[in-house]
């Protein structure tokens, strides 16, 4: 857009926008450039080395920058600490530098000096060495895979790529059902991917093209947001890398087969029920909750969702039905189609998070939260906030911790993140629902 300004007093962007809301101003573009003000280059960095980008000369970008008439900006496509190759397509470029000068000598003379730098001087690679190859080899060689890298998982994903991992990215299904979590990826956060492998109701044609390369070894297979953790589940079990297998899957992501796996193990789980009819439920309310008429309180909400949707606190059996209504039939925000109603007890007391990581069953807590959660706008457990605890903070947090570890056993998590959430009720801790993934957000 720089260069064609100035050499053409126009650009690509702008006629674009004009041909679309301005007739007018798009007439007077011209069918062509044909005045010329200035003339204008955009010089591709090559990169001729292979090994780990440390920097870019300080003394040649100094000189490039402040010596060159030519020089408009530049972009430097390389991180350091991470492993480049030779540039021999446009997505091993190691950068651009924008030029432009009334003069064509002096510019193909920048152009050329560029040009002889690229081959000398201009970047600072450290080639493999001798010493230390199985350093290099596992930068070049290892990838991970990132079922639905969105939200935290985008992070994830990032992360990853910043130690020097190939990233895959994986869909669970396909787009236009996940359009929801789309622009779940944190505001600034620079992503790009190795290779993408689109939905494939087959499994074994999803871990063929994960395993396709003989050059790139697969380290791993994770969820990156909620809906990627059965497909995780299923890639990872096949291809023998760690796993939390698909024997406890559906009590990992349907609710209602969480609280019962959760009670099963013998610990405190929440009363429900799920069902396509609404008679049912209110004949389980009825025998199973008996409420009062001035205490009537139950939990509707989806089986397979995230993030409170359709979660609706009911004090009559007509917001009961009214939730049932708003729930059935419907596709979430996970775009997953609700095929019937998870109805609970209410839990009375604070809700608290505890974010877990395991490994072999070693199950590690990097955080727990309190949530502030309360009605707005018409939604009853809206979160304006959590409060970071320590064990020390709160005499019920140790009780927590320990009750959540002996819930993600029962759940067969022995590997990977957890997402837990619990409420204190009545002196004793309670599951509401817990994720085999990262915290979402950002984690």
């Amino acid at each position: 857009v720089k260069v064609a300004n100035e050499c053409f007093g126009q650009n690509q962007v702008e006629a674009t926008i004009f041909s679309y809301l301005d007739e007018e101003r798009f007439n007077a573009i011209p069918a062509e450039p044909t005045l010329r003000q200035a003339y204008g280059a955009i010089k591709w960095l090559i990169n001729y080395q292979e090994g780990m980008f440390e920097r870019m000369d300080e003394e040649c970008m100094s000189r490039i920058t402040s010596q060159t008439s030519s020089y408009r900006g530049h972009q430097v496509f390389l991180a350091p600490g991470k492993h480049v190759i030779k540039t021999q397509t446009c997505f091993s470029w190691a950068g651009c530098i924008i030029l432009a000068n009334p003069s064509q000598e002096t510019l193909e003379t920048d152009y050329g000096m560029i040009e002889e730098m690229e081959k000398t001087s201009l970047f600072h690679v450290k080639s493999p060495s001798a010493d230390c190859p199985d350093e290099v080899t596992a930068i070049k060689s290892c990838a991970v895979a990132v079922v639905d890298p969105f939200s935290t998982g985008a992070v994830l994903a990032f992360e990853l790529s910043q130690l020097g991992y190939k990233i895959y990215a994986v869909y669970s299904s396909n787009l236009d059902q996940l359009s929801n979590l789309q622009n779940l990826v944190p505001q600034g956060l620079s992503l790009s991917f190795d290779k993408v492998v689109p939905f494939d109701s087959n499994i074994a044609t999803l871990a063929a093209k994960l395993t396709d390369s003989p050059l790139v070894t697969l380290s791993a297979v994770l969820a990156g947001a909620e809906t990627g953790v059965e497909l995780a589940d299923q890639l990872s079990e096949l291809l023998g890398l760690r796993s939390n297998g698909t024997n406890h899957s559906e009590e990992r992501r349907n609710k209602f087969a969480m609280g019962e796996a959760v009670r099963h193990a013998g610990l405190r789980a929440v009363k429900q029920v799920k069902s396509e009819s609404i008679d049912e439920i209110e004949k389980w309310i009825h025998e199973e909750i008996k409420p009062q008429q001035d205490d009537f309180k139950v939990i509707v909400k989806p089986m397979d969702s995230a993030g409170s949707e359709g979660v609706t606190l009911c004090r009559s059996v007509d917001e009961v039905r009214a939730a049932f209504d708003s729930i059935l039939g419907k596709v979430n925000n996970l775009g997953l189609l609700n095929k019937a109603v998870l109805v609970q007890e209410y839990l009375e007391g604070q809700e608290y998070v505890v974010d877990m990581v395991s490994r072999d069953g070693q199950h590690k807590v990097v955080a727990v939260w309190a949530y502030d959660r309360r009605a707005a706008n018409g939604a009853g457990f809206v979160c304006f906030g959590q409060r970071l605890l320590t064990v020390q903070d709160e005499p019920q947090v140790a009780a927590i911790i320990n009750y959540q570890r002996k819930v993600v056993d029962a759940l067969g998590i022995r590997h990977g993140p957890t997402h837990g959430e619990v409420k204190w009720c009545r002196g004793e801790p309670v599951l509401v629902e817990v994720g085999a993934r990262c915290h979402g957000g950002d984690g």
